[in-house]
């Protein structure tokens, strides 16, 4: 008696998506987000306003949005973050930390909140105005008008912005190579503020930051 065996054929499934194509299908998608809140002389997006418009993008690609407060022994505060593809378990990981101002707790909960923010620019979320676009529609006021608006040095909030452009830049430059991207960090914030001219970023005028943005952007399109 002649027993006839078929064989079997198993096929691997190839998952749909992955979490680079997600990303890709979220920054093609994705619309301009509110900026409601105002700065020095600029406008920028909060989380709220951000998520509004970032939400029905993730849930549409089955992706996860994890960031969790970090705070480190040498000062800094942050959030590490996680893009997580719910169907392929792959993932888009890092760190965002910025300096903390003298250990003040709500210092710290200010870095906690700008992270968060800016690593939002992984899905290609702008959270500011641009700087040039700023710059050539900027309104003139009255001398009169101007001191009274005007200070000697930028704010905490807007250093704290400049740290972090320089923070995204080296995680850029170094994806997951931490120590690289700490010492590039360091490297690009000593390189902007001996080219400004000062000690730290806190005594940057406000007549500086078109010259600071343009430095930074300028090291950026190197890499």
């Amino acid at each position: 008696m002649e027993t006839k065996m078929e064989a079997e054929t198993i096929t691997m499934k190839k998952p749909l998506s992955d979490i680079n194509l997600a990303l890709f299908n979220i920054r093609r998608d994705i619309s301009a987000v509110n900026k409601s809140r105002k700065g020095y002389n600029y406008k920028y997006a909060d989380l709220k306003d951000c998520h509004n418009a970032l939400d029905p993008l993730l849930e549409r690609e089955g992706v996860v949005w994890i960031t969790e407060p970090h705070c480190t022994d040498d000062g800094r505060a942050g959030v590490a973050y996680s893009a997580i593809h719910i169907e392929s378990g792959t993932s888009r990981d890092g760190t965002l930390m910025l300096p903390m101002v003298d250990g003040d707790p709500q210092k710290a909960g200010s870095a906690i909140t700008y992270s968060r923010r800016y690593a939002l620019a992984i899905f290609g979320l702008l959270t500011e105005e641009d700087d040039d676009g700023r710059a050539s529609t900027k309104k003139k006021l009255p001398a009169k008008e101007k001191k009274t608006v005007s200070s000697k040095y930028i704010t905490m909030d807007e250093s704290m912005a400049f740290l972090t452009k320089c923070r995204l830049m080296a995680d850029n430059k170094f994806k997951g190579k931490k120590d690289k991207a700490d010492a590039e960090y360091m490297r690009i914030g000593k390189a902007l503020v001996s080219h400004l001219g000062i000690e730290k970023l806190g005594g940057m005028e406000p007549s500086m930051v078109d010259k600071a943005n343009k430095f930074l952007l300028s090291i950026d399109e190197v890499f």
